[in-house]
């Protein structure tokens, strides 16, 4: 007998609603156990939560309420097939609160703690894209009771090398070298490059590994958005490692459909530690 796993689905899905039956016959057909939603807009929510409940993930929470006080149109949303207890958002010193949504989750392999975040992206948001990326290390780069789960749209990195080198939205390629954007010399394009590697890289060193890269090689380079025709791999996953992650792939095909600008990410976990 195979051992029990939990599969955890995390998707942008780029707050359309059209195509929402489409989305939910996409997730349904993975059969997963945890799904985090980003970009997910009000007006489908308890269609969303009817769904949820359908495939046996009958617990949840939002920050549909938490975006409509701030007068923003679009939350983030977590469903389990296990009782969650949803944690306050406060708890991360981020700008906009509604983008993060965390939960307790109660599995059969013990307590987790969630994260999925939907990170500004920086044409727009500017430096709300780096306090972000700052608020989330400050909380994650420190000791945990309970295994741990970031994922969600980080609109980073720019790209990956096959060696491994790491191309944030602060830099340029010159004579093949990645270098800070001249206009940003000094403090500010330094910083902009250390918040998205504390995220990209410096979670790792406190138990949040990316996943993909945990279990591929940069030479396999996979994406999950495509923008004036360059591939990005923006959506993440970071786990524990105590979680033993044994898949973690990108679902390309919603993504050719068009059910979100965005891929869904899939990882499937398998702790030792799982009570049978």
């Amino acid at each position: 007998m195979a051992p029990p796993t939990l599969r955890l689905i995390s998707w942008n899905i780029a707050g359309r609603t059209s195509c929402l039956d489409e989305q939910i016959a996409a997730l349904e057909q993975r059969q997963p156990d945890l799904v985090a939603l980003q970009e997910v807009h009000s007006s489908i929510v308890a269609d969303l939560y009817a769904a949820f409940q359908r495939m046996g993930l009958e617990h949840y929470t939002d920050t549909i309420g938490l975006a409509k006080e701030h007068e923003r149109r679009y939350g983030v949303l977590i469903a389990s097939r296990w009782p969650l207890e949803a944690l306050a958002a406060m708890t991360f010193r981020i700008p906009q609160p509604e983008r993060l949504c965390s939960a307790l989750i109660a599995s059969p392999f013990g307590l987790l703690e969630l994260h999925a975040v939907h990170v500004p992206n920086g044409a727009s948001y500017r430096w709300k894209k780096v306090e972000t990326f700052e608020g989330l290390y400050d909380r994650l780069a420190r000791a945990a009771s309970h295994p741990r789960i970031l994922c969600g749209d980080l609109n980073t990195p720019q790209a990956e090398r096959d060696d491994g080198e790491i191309i944030t939205w602060r830099q340029d390629i010159e004579d093949g070298k990645a270098v800070i954007w001249d206009k940003w010399h000094g403090d500010r394009g330094m910083r902009w490059d250390r918040a998205e590697r504390l995220i990209l890289a410096g979670l790792a060193a406190h138990d949040l590994p990316d996943v993909y890269r945990l279990l591929h090689k940069y030479d396999e380079q996979r994406f999950s958005f495509i923008m004036n025709r360059n591939r990005r791999r923006y959506d993440h996953i970071f786990a524990s490692r105590a979680l033993n992650p044994t898949h973690c792939d990108y679902l390309i095909e919603p993504l050719d459909q068009g059910l979100s600008d965005h891929a869904p990410v899939e990882v499937v976990l398998a702790p030792p530690f799982a009570a049978v």
